[in-house]
């Protein structure tokens, strides 16, 4: 089975950073874990170009 930690806090060496350390310690002995940061991704606003979607029907 497979776990996802996501690090929502834009400080990678702070508090949350360790705690997501240490979830990922304790999960790694029966799970897969993949960890990530937020920070490391870049998220905007819709902006309604409907590219995203490879089925729509444009009239």
């Amino acid at each position: 089975m497979n776990a996802l930690i996501i690090n929502c806090s834009p400080v990678r060496t702070g508090a949350t950073s360790e705690i997501v350390k240490i979830v990922m310690e304790q999960l790694s002995a029966r799970y897969d874990v993949k960890g990530i940061c937020i920070d490391d991704y870049s998220f905007t606003f819709c902006r309604g170009c409907r590219s995203c979607h490879s089925t729509a029907n444009v009239v």
